[in-house]
Formats: structure tokens, C-alpha cells, sequence
């Protein structure tokens, strides 16, 4: 439940900044043309803004999901959860918006995402899991850089309240 909740939400996350970093293009290259501003704080402005904006939607999200799943009490647990779930969030929220900006278009950006993502829960060691991948060689640097695997794993290890150091997943 955590990984799925996590993952169909860092895909809205992604998908919904989009078409606001879309819709800004035109009005950056003009401002860019006429030496208004420089990219880079004009990229920050961006990240900036969507800070509060993801805090209180992982906010709202964690504490429900919290209540309905009726996980274990502690505030350190919960705050901990929270990191975890808003750092993965973000990380979603700056991929939209970097797609978007790399690629030529919205709807390639809107094509490329999702198709990443799946990708990256493929190779995270969900649906191939390390026992069955046998002695690929490859894999684990596409395990180690999944964002999926990284926060699924640290859910993990503060619920089970150990380190997973046996390489399993």
C-alpha cells in the first residue's frame, strides 16, 4: 500500500506541474530575449513556489493515509514517513518540470514521464526482484537510482525498525 500510494501520487505530482511550466515558456524566452532575467533564478522562482505547495499536500496525504492505515503511534515515525513521502514528492514535482523544460514539448514530456517511471518501478526491484534477476550486472546501478526503491526502502526500515543490510528488498 505504502509503495503504490507513493508512486500513483509521485506520478499526479509530476504530471500536474507540467502544464504550468509549459504554459511559461513562451513568456521566459520573451523575458530571456529581452535580458530581463538569467535562467537560473528564474528556475529557482519555480522550485521555490512549489515548496509550500508540496509540503501541505504531503502533509494532508501522510496524515490521512497515517489514520486509515492505523500505523504504529509516535511522532517520530510519522515525521519520519513525512520526509520520506515529501522528499519523493519533490523529487517528482522538479522531474515534471525538467522534462518539460529539456524536451521539445508538453506532450512528449507528458509521454517521457510516466514511461521513466514505470521504468524505474520496473527496475527497482519490485517486479524484478534481486532473486530473480540472477547475476545481471546492470541492474543494480538501476536498482540503486530508482526514487521508488529509495523511499520504499526507507519506509521500510522505519517500519520494521532495522536496517535492511542482507542486499534484500
Amino acid at each position: 500500500l505504502f509503495f503504490v500510494s507513493t508512486f500513483f501520487m509521485g506520478v499526479v505530482f509530476m504530471m500536474s506541474g507540467m502544464p504550468l511550466i509549459s504554459a511559461e515558456r513562451k513568456a521566459f524566452y520573451r523575458e530571456r530575449a529581452a535580458s530581463m532575467y538569467k535562467p537560473f533564478p528564474y528556475a529557482m522562482a519555480f522550485v521555490v513556489v512549489e515548496i509550500p505547495y508540496v509540503l501541505v499536500t504531503s502533509l494532508v496525504f501522510v496524515g490521512v493515509l497515517w489514520l486509515w492505515v492505523d500505523m504504529y503511534p509516535g511522532v517520530d515515525k510519522f515525521l519520519w514517513y513525512f520526509f520520506v513521502y515529501g522528499s519523493y514528492m519533490m523529487a517528482m514535482t522538479f522531474f515534471g518540470q525538467f522534462l518539460v523544460i529539456a524536451l521539445p514539448d508538453e506532450q512528449t514530456a507528458q509521454t517521457v514521464g510516466p514511461s521513466t517511471c514505470q521504468l524505474l518501478s520496473l527496475f527497482g526491484g519490485f517486479m524484478i526482484t534481486p532473486a530473480r534477476a540472477g547475476a545481471l550486472t546492470t541492474r543494480r546501478p538501476r536498482r540503486d537510482t530508482s526514487p521508488g526503491r529509495l523511499s520504499s526502502r526507507d519506509t521500510r526500515t522505519w517500519r520494521n525498525g532495522t536496517r535492511l543490510t542482507d542486499g534484500s528488498y
